[in-house]
């Protein structure tokens, strides 16, 4: 993983259906063919409550106390695309 590149999934972007790219690998040689989220994933809710995620099963459900509602992860998915580095900036293909 490059370190600085990606970004979070926000909730305009779950609501719209739209795709995080949430980091950026550089693979000299190779081409990746699977991505597993499994656990070590941190989040947190628009309450301001922070959650230790495991994804290893897809899904995460649990129940933010501040907000008083259910907050969730599911139906995940990855896929890879190329991207060019060039003087700092990237272009994805």
């Amino acid at each position: 993983m490059i370190p600085g590149y990606g970004h979070p999934l926000t909730l305009e972007m779950s609501d719209a259906v739209e795709a995080a790219k949430l980091m950026l690998f550089e693979c000299r040689g190779f081409e990746p063919v699977d991505f597993l989220f499994g656990d070590n994933w941190k989040a947190e809710s628009i309450w301001g409550t922070k959650f230790d995620i495991d994804l290893s099963d897809s899904d995460f459900v649990e129940y933010d106390e501040k907000g008083e509602s259910p907050v969730g992860i599911s139906n995940t998915k990855a896929y890879f695309q190329v991207a060019q580095k060039s003087r700092g900036h990237v272009k994805y293909i």
